[in-house]
């Protein structure tokens, strides 16, 4: 999780100042007793006030939990702000959030609003059932995306130089 603190740190520091007006915004919200800092008892709340249930956990918060401390600061938030608005996957095999690298179903990816993610250790193990075998990791699955933009450039560019 540490790495997508780094990101969200990242991306904060280089966003504009109306993204980092609703970061501002987002914190607040689930800062409840404008103590600065978000507790358990907040995040649970929020989190599933907000049709968030599979983030909704102890152990969800844990891992935004940087120093142990039983709270998160402000990046431990724009972490989860991050997470939420970047759409991070949870895998269908073990229900647990992905935080890295992960497999998806390029066919469900595709042709479908629910693609089917898997973390690499349910991917390696075969603990899922899927009616489709072809699975990239979210790298390659990006790599193909750009490939097939490029080759319908490409054609478009030909159909229009034709005309």
């Amino acid at each position: 999780m540490e790495e997508l603190i780094k990101t969200a740190n990242i991306y904060y520091k280089s966003s504009s100042p109306a993204i980092r007006d609703a970061a501002h915004k987002f914190f607040k919200e689930i800062d409840h007793d404008n103590d600065g800092k978000v507790c358990l008892h907040e995040f649970l709340g929020f989190m599933r006030d907000e049709g968030h249930a599979k983030m909704s956990s102890r152990h969800f918060f844990k891992s935004l939990d940087r120093n142990g401390s039983g709270t998160l600061d402000f990046m431990g938030v724009m972490a989860l702000y991050y997470i939420i608005q970047s759409g991070r996957p949870f895998c269908y095999g073990c229900d647990d959030f992905i935080p890295g690298m992960y497999f998806t179903c390029s066919k469900c990816f595709q042709n479908s609003q629910n693609a089917i993610c898997l973390c690499p250790e349910c991917f390696a193990n075969g603990t899922y059932t899927h009616e489709h075998k072809q699975f990239l990791d979210n790298y390659a699955l990006l790599e193909v995306k750009r490939m097939q933009g490029i080759a319908t450039h490409s054609i478009h560019q030909h159909k229009v130089k034709a005309l």
